[in-house]
C-alpha cells in the first residue's frame, strides 16, 4: 500500500501543479494571442474529479479492508484520473497553444482523439467504486 500511496501523492503533486498552470498561464494569454478559447469548465471538471479521485486512492490505500480489493480500488482510481483528468487537460494544452481560433485544417479532429481515452478512465472510477465497496463488505483476512 506504501506505493499506492506515493502514486497519489505524486497524482495531487501534478495535479496541483496543472491548477496552478490553468488558473494562471492557459486563460488570459491563449485568448490574447489569437489561439482557441482555454475551456475552464472541462478544466474544472478533470480538476474535481482528479482530485476527488486521488484521495479516494488514498482513503482505499488506508482504510482498514481487505487489502487486495482495497489496493486494486485505490489503482483504478489512479487510472480513472490519469486517462480521465490528465486527458482532459492535455487536451487543453495542445488545443490553447496550438490550435488557431480558426481551424481551416480541421486539426481540431486530430485533438479529439487525445481524449478518446477519456470514458476509459470514467470507468475506471466507477470500477474503483465498485472495489472499494467490494473490500469492504469482505472478510478482512490479512489482519
Amino acid at each position: 500500500m506504501k506505493v499506492l500511496i506515493i502514486a497519489s501523492a505524486l497524482c495531487g503533486l501534478a495535479l496541483s501543479i496543472l491548477g496552478a498552470v490553468g488558473a494562471h498561464l492557459m486563460a488570459p494569454s491563449a485568448a490574447a494571442a489569437g489561439w482557441r478559447q482555454f475551456d475552464a469548465n472541462a478544466w474544472n471538471s478533470a480538476m474535481l474529479y482528479g482530485f476527488a479521485h486521488t484521495l479516494a486512492a488514498l482513503v482505499a490505500a488506508a482504510l482498514p479492508v481487505q487489502r487486495t480489493t482495497g489496493g486494486a480500488a485505490g489503482w483504478a482510481f489512479l487510472l480513472g484520473t490519469v486517462l480521465f483528468s490528465f486527458s482532459i487537460m492535455a487536451k487543453e494544452i495542445l488545443l490553447v497553444r496550438f490550435v488557431p481560433a480558426t481551424d481551416p485544417a480541421g486539426t481540431m479532429q486530430l485533438y479529439d482523439r487525445i481524449t478518446i481515452v477519456t470514458p476509459v478512465g470514467g470507468i475506471a472510477f466507477m470500477i474503483g467504486w465498485i472495489l472499494l465497496m467490494a473490500a469492504a463488505l469482505m472478510r478482512r483476512r490479512d489482519a
